[in-house]
């Protein structure tokens, strides 16, 4: 719990979902999380699903250059994300 990733465009993305995919290994888990956007808001990911499935996160479309994942409660001591898929586009 408490480690963090940011990504960052150099220009303006319009994003509506977001795809978290947990390690796939059955002993480190994410199992809460938050999604933090450059404009403040935030969105509560529930337990990402184990084995490495994507948990898809869909939201408003925002316009944003940064969005930060954190992860705020795990299982095991290598907790962490496998990937991060942010669908968008540049504008």
């Amino acid at each position: 719990a408490g480690a963090w990733i940011t990504l960052t465009w150099e220009r303006p993305a319009t994003v509506s979902e977001i795809d978290l995919y947990d390690r796939p290994d059955p002993v480190d888990n994410v199992l809460r999380g938050t999604l933090t956007f450059e404009d403040g808001s935030v969105i509560m990911v529930h337990a990402l699903p184990a084995g490495g499935a994507p948990e898809r996160v869909t939201f408003t479309p925002k316009t944003i250059r940064s969005v930060t994942f954190r992860i705020d409660r795990a299982q095991g001591r290598n907790a962490g994300l496998g990937e991060i898929m942010v669908m968008g586009w540049l504008n």
